[in-house]
């Protein structure tokens, strides 16, 4: 099994590896991440267009990888969520 993982910040990296080692050490991550977005929804207060394509991009990126699951580890990504509803894995 395949597990996406979609981060706005490293922090959440080595934590994430652990767990998923020590819980379920089968599954293959799969990380994509773009560190920019954190400091751009900061800036905007809220999500912008350009947000939403780059946060998009690594959606896209993330589903086309054969996954069976995307896990977003950044509770900053939970507003962009109604944007997604109509993926299906």
């Amino acid at each position: 099994m395949k597990i996406a993982l979609i981060h706005a910040t490293t922090t959440a990296l080595k934590p994430i590896e652990i767990a998923f080692q020590t819980v379920a050490p089968n599954i293959e991550l799969l990380h994509f991440m773009d560190t920019s977005l954190l400091s751009l929804m900061e800036k905007s207060g809220k999500l912008t267009p350009e947000i939403i394509r780059r946060f998009s991009a690594l959606v896209n990126i993330a589903y086309d990888s054969d996954v069976s699951c995307i896990q977003l580890t950044c509770s900053a990504f939970m507003t962009s969520l109604q944007f997604y509803s109509l993926y299906t894995l």
